[in-house]
């Protein structure tokens, strides 16, 4: 500052100083040469008050002090008589002096982004005034001063609360250009526009308006006009008057219509019509002959007639997002001038001839559309087309005609199903850019390699098992991407890539690296290359990584690295970020990573360290290390880091119940601005996991404080309320699922929401509940364990409602509006209890209790959380998703545009809402406190996201409520994916389902998402974490059940029969496994010798969806004392049927006869686990309607099934399943 003074003080004849952006408090000014200065700039900066020797300026004409912290304006200010430009912008003020008046030649204000709410009545004295802001404050009513201003030709009122104009508005005779837009305005101010005949920019966007009144046709010289996002249905007929309208907007709004009069329009150039409600385009626009650019994307356009083809002067057409199934042969006849044309997302088939006819084309885009040709005439377009975009269509076969394009500089071919590069490609000599990711390659296409100018290769997921030598002929590569290949060899042209910067060959079969390899260090001067190996077959690290001075970025995770020589990556002073995790070290030189002064990321977790890492540290300075003030350190490890350096953290993904994995990358961001948590408890009785992602925004302060904090402060409550629950009820810790259960069964009757009381006494004995509490149990149950022949019908119709209630919950989730809104404090239920029957409502409202409290819980965790970022005027921000397993629950809560998805049953399910600025919920939201939402969908023209963590420079238009789902894990949950924005940018929900399925192993599929994700050309940092639901029960490339019985084991709700086995649209019924489960016909002489005296060690009645085959019971009878109940109607309308499990009718007592032959069990059964079973009891089964709908043929008992008393003995389970598996096909 000093010096700045003493420079400042050697110019005496200084006139015009710029000081923007240099975080002043004070002026390094001589207060004698304040009076020579006539333009002065002091914006963005930090200063609270003007030095009052500066107010006495005579000379100053031009003064900003926008973007500073004054909360009032020096009086001394309106001294300065030669101002004639005053920047007051971006401040705290909330009222202007009177005394402004006294600037008679100021001819330009801005006050916006402020707080005032009036302006003095002197203003109206300041004649010479042209133009005014007033935009970004908190007018609700425009002050009467501003209409005596008649000098005013621009005038600026966006982003206030203005309803209506005053009368006396029209006095503004003068006025050129008015923005009122992001205001609320429900009516066009007729009256006031008027007399505004010089008005010739018109802004009303962003408003309220439902329709375009007559009184536009007063503003006869208007030329551009802003309409959009507002709720017009109808434009007046009137519009054709302002024949000198050149732009006219009116996207995002309700329109299905035009006015045929605005083909009065001749000079009109630019029309905007996207996000509308518009079948066909409208006949209209054929007439606009100077017409040369239209938007209708976002439409529901089928179709499109070639009098369009009229339109000789159109230039850019965009079409995107509409339903387009074909296009006129004859449509592009006569646009001899299109330059840009968007045909992206629609249902195209066919690509007309006359496209050969755009003799200008440069940029075509027909993504996404169902194309497997393209027709001879494309070929015509070699001269000018550079961009064309075909990826996501059905190409089989490479189009040739691309080859004749010779002036193609970007080809995006991706996600087809091309098989085979032509040789012909090598005529593509200008192309740059080639993006072939996601095909079906049979090998490497080499006829690439003659691409001499060739900078970026994307070849992700291609199938490709090797990288020909012949690589190094691209001499100009700068990126290569053959991730998530099958290549098991890199080849020494790799190493020869002279201009290489990023090399991606993760999650390949790599198991080594050629000599040549280390070259690439020498083909860059700065340390800017970047390479990830991540997921390959590494066994060891080569000692020449330690002459990698240049690298940026490396990435050897997931290998089998066993060890790290020391000092390896001593010389690697540029490196950037270091990721040696889930490998096998045991070693670990911790000074080489922690003195590299570059060095900002690690990651070193999931190793096989012998020594723990805190231990590690002990050996060496600590102190040292933390005043290190270069290292900007995230460091993953297994275990606890006491060690006070930013950004550290714990993630263990170890999991008895999950298969857990995690991927991310910076992407084509400077900075990694994600994080990623998980914590695991794998203790039996409580039973908890939680995963999230974080993405920040403007820094990392934000997202390192929400990832060090948010998941620590939730498990601890969660433990918290576990324990409260526990404790009120005095009961000892039992695992949150049982819990729960064992809560609702307390507040029933006698225990009789358990089924098979005897049963579950062994259960709740297993949770080892105090002795007194059991003898309770026992007491109230005497007479259903063993002795009472009389199982009470009652209590089995209540527990079937009850297991269909806690179903249908989940049926609600699956049906649910994932738009979610405010005023339902964003739940994820059905509510419709009116339609409910009482029973139905009762457990509801107790199944949603929990729910709602675990809600309440994590609101006020993110309320707090955001509140402390607030305090510290934290100006980065973070969005997030956190998903908690809690026994068999999944709890989901986000902020932004993270999200999670759930697979079910192979289909994507949104759990999570994506706060976009541009939703009309999150707008009004925003609106009603202060905010506003830009035509590019940013929150105060800064974030784009409208609910975040920190952003503490937004203000209070940025929301920190999350939206918050329930949903209940079925056997058909495989998967649950949480990524962040950087993937659904460019990737839909069930994309990422289908990329993750194909995969056994989460990490991989983790990878492969990102590794897709990132060849789509994704612009942000990318994370992914994919956990699997159920990693013991299903193979899903198979698609096969490996082991039935996981259910019991690995389930918090140790009973099987609340468990859903829900598959499809079949309805729920009960369905009994019996002794001799297999017919005779099923099963070999051997297997029936084995299994004679087989008894079954799982419960007798588990809810199932499955639709059974119609052989799944033989209709001939085994023994010859059996009981037969016939149904004959077909399978479909099983299927179909909508009947409720959860209703029985009384069936006719004699559907099951007493065999003669009738077991007799002596009371040494007693002491066994038994369960009894009364003749009606199988009445219950199936009703009369019932056995008129559904698919089972016949059901066959043999005599040894009709007894009274049921064994159940443990140890034959694996029989069973075997069995099963033979017998249901899932």
């Amino acid at each position: 500052m000093g010096n700045q003074t003493q420079v400042f003080s050697n110019r005496k004849d200084l006139e015009a100083v710029n000081l923007k952006d240099q975080k002043l408090t004070n002026l390094p000014i001589r207060h004698y040469l304040y009076g020579q200065v006539k333009n002065l700039n002091l914006s963005g900066n930090q200063i609270h008050e003007l030095p009052q020797a500066l107010t006495k300026s005579k000379k100053m004409g031009i003064l900003n002090m926008s973007h500073n912290k004054l909360s009032r304006v020096p009086k001394g200010m309106f001294s300065m008589i030669s101002l004639t430009k005053l920047h007051l912008s971006s401040n705290c003020l909330k009222r202007i002096p009177p005394e402004i008046a006294k600037l008679l030649r100021l001819t330009y204000l801005d006050l916006s982004q402020n707080q005032l709410k009036r302006l003095p009545a002197s203003l109206k004295s300041m004649k010479n005034l042209a133009v005014l802001s007033l935009s970004n404050n908190k007018f609700e009513e425009l002050p009467e001063c501003v209409c005596e201003l008649h000098g005013l030709k621009k005038l600026d009122l966006s982003k206030n609360s203005l309803k209506n104009l005053p009368t006396n508005f029209g006095q503004l005779k003068k006025i050129l250009k008015l923005d009122l837009s992001y205001n609320k305005f429900q009516h066009f101010p007729s009256r006031q526009f008027k007399n505004l005949v010089n008005l010739n920019a018109l802004i009303f966007s962003n408003n309220q308006l439902q329709k375009l009144p007559s009184a536009i046709a007063f503003l006869q010289k208007l030329n551009f006009l802003d309409l959009g996002t507002n709720q017009l249905t109808k434009i007046s007929r009137k519009i054709g008057n302002c024949k000198l309208l050149f732009t006219l907007l009116i996207e995002r709004n309700q329109l299905q219509t035009l006015p045929v009069t605005l083909s009065k329009i001749k000079s009109l150039t630019q029309l905007s019509l996207s996000e509308n409600k518009f079948s066909a385009a409208p006949q209209v626009l054929k007439e606009l002959k100077s017409l040369k650019s239209f938007e209708l994307s976002n439409n529901s356009i089928r179709g499109i007639s070639s009098g369009f083809g009229d339109l000789k002067k159109v230039t850019s057409i965009n079409l995107s997002n509409n339903r387009l199934s074909a296009l006129d042969d004859q449509l592009f006849n006569g646009m001899i001038n299109v330059e840009s044309l968007f045909l992206k997302k629609n249902k195209l088939l066919l690509v007309p001839d006359s496209i050969g006819l755009l003799s200008n084309l440069s940029s075509l885009d027909l993504s996404h559309n169902r194309l497997t040709s393209l027709p001879q005439e494309f070929s015509l377009l070699k001269n000018q087309l550079f961009e064309l975009n075909l990826s996501f269509n059905n190409f089989s076969d490479f189009p040739l005609q691309i080859t004749e394009c010779t002036a193609l500089s970007k080809l995006e071919i991706a996600s087809n199903k091309i098989k085979k590069i032509p040789s012909q490609i090598k005529y593509n000599q200008n192309l740059t850019v080639l993006n072939a990711s996601n095909n079906q390659f049979e090998e490497f296409p080499k006829k690439i390699l003659f691409l001499q100018n060739l900078r970026c290769l994307f070849l992700c997921n291609c199938n490709l098992k090797c990288i020909p030598n012949g690589i190094s002929k691209l001499k100009k590569l700068i990126e290569l991407n053959a991730s998530s290949n099958k290549i098991k060899k890199i080849s020494k042209g790799v190493g020869f890539l002279r201009s290489i910067l990023k090399i991606n060959l993760s999650d390949n079969k790599i198991a080594s690296l050629p000599e040549e390899f280390y070259q690439l260090n020498w083909n860059v001067k700065t340390p800017s290359l970047s390479i990830d190996l991540s997921g390959n077959k590494l066994t060891k690290f080569d000692q020449n990584w330690r002459y990698f001075e240049n690298v940026h970025s490396l990435d050897l995770s997931h290998n089998q690295i066993k060890n790290f020589p020391d000092e390896f990556i001593s010389q690697m002073k540029g490196l950037f970020s270091f990721k040696i995790s889930f490998n096998r070290c045991k070693k670990l030189n911790l000074p080489s990573i922690f003195f590299l002064p570059s060095l900002q990321f690690v990651h070193l977790e999931g190793n096989h360290y012998s020594n723990s890492f805190q231990q590690l540290l002990n050996n060496y300075n600590q102190k040292e290390i933390k005043n290190n003030k270069s290292i900007f350190i995230e460091l993953l490890v297994n275990g606890n880091l006491n060690l006070n350096i930013k950004n550290s953290r714990s993630i263990n993904t170890k999991s008895k119940r999950f298969k857990v994995g995690y991927s991310e990358t910076i992407g084509r961001r400077d900075n990694m601005e994600d994080a990623i948590d998980i914590k695991i408890n794998n203790n039996e009785r409580t039973d908890q996991h939680f995963f999230a992602i974080y993405d920040g925004h403007g820094g990392r302060d934000a997202v390192n404080y929400v990832g060090k904090t948010l998941l620590k402060r939730i498990t601890k409550k969660i433990n918290q309320l576990y324990r409260n629950i526990s404790e009120s009820s005095s009961e000892s810790d039992l695992d949150w699922e049982q819990l729960i259960d064992l809560k609702k069964s307390i507040s029933e009757n006698n225990f009789q929401n358990i089924d098979f009381a005897n049963f579950e006494l062994k259960k709740i004995e297993k949770y080892k509940l105090p002795n007194n509490y059991v003898d309770n149990i026992k007491k109230n149950n005497k007479n259903h364990l063993l002795d009472n022949n009389d199982l009470n019908q009652n209590s089995l119709n209540n527990n079937r409602t009850n297991a269909n209630n806690n179903q249908s919950n989940v049926n609600n989730n699956e049906h649910n509006d994932w738009n979610g809104n405010e005023n339902n404090n964003c739940r994820n239920y059905q509510n419709n209890k009116e339609e409910k029957s009482k029973e139905k409502k009762e457990n509801y409202d107790k199944e949603t209790e929990v729910t709602n409290t675990i809600f309440d819980l994590i609101s006020n965790i993110f309320e707090n959380l955001n509140n402390e970022l607030k305090q510290k005027k934290e100006k980065s921000g973070s969005t997030a998703v956190i998903s908690m397993i809690l026994g068999n629950h999944l709890y989901t809560a986000n902020l932004g545009d993270s999200r999670a998805v759930l697979s079910r049953e192979g289909k994507a399910m949104r759990l999570s809402f994506d706060h976009k600025p541009n939703l009309e919920s999150e707008k009004l939201r925003i609106i009603e406190n202060g905010g506003f939402v830009t035509d590019n969908s940013r929150v105060n023209s800064r974030l784009a996201v409208s609910r975040a963590f920190g952003d503490y420079m937004v203000g209070e238009s940025i929301s920190s409520k999350p939206y918050f789902t329930s949903t209940k894990i079925n056997f058909e949950d495989e998967i649950l994916i949480l990524a962040c924005d950087g993937v659904w940018d460019v990737m839909s929900d069930q994309e990422a389902i289908d990329i993750a399925l194909q995969e056994r192993n989460p990490y991989r599929a983790a990878l492969k998402i990102r590794n897709i994700a990132e060849s789509y050309r994704s612009g942000d940092n990318i994370s992914v974490m994919v956990i699997d639901l159920h990693p013991n029960s299903y193979n899903r490339r198979t698609k096969k059940y490996k082991n039935l019985h996981f259910l019991e084991e690995n389930s918090n709700l140790k009973r099987i029969n609340s468990i859903d086995w829900t598959k499809g649209n079949s309805i729920q019924k009960s369905f009994f496994i019996r002794k001799n489960f297999l017919t005779k016909q099923n099963r070999s002489k051997s297997e029936t010798r084995r299994n004679k005296n087989l008894n079954i060690n799982i419960p007798l009645r588990c809810r199932i969806n499955h639709k059974l085959p119609n052989n799944y019971f033989n209709d001939k009878q085994i023994e010859s004392n059996t009981t037969t109940i016939n149904n004959n109607s077909n399978s479909s309308d099983y299927n179909n049927s909508n009947s409720n499990s959860s209703d029985f009718n009384n069936s006719n007592n004699n559907s099951l006869s007493n065999s003669s032959n009738t077991n007799i069990i002596d009371n040494s059964v007693k002491s066994k686990r038994v369960i009894n079973i009364k003749q009606s009891f199988w009445n219950t089964v199936f009703s009369n309607d019932d056995r008129k709908k559904n698919s089972f043929k016949t059901f066959n008992f043999d005599s040894s099934f009709e007894t009274k008393w049921f064994e159940l003995q443990e140890g034959n389970e694996d029989k069973i399943i075997k069995s099963m598996k033979q017998n249901i096909k899932m």
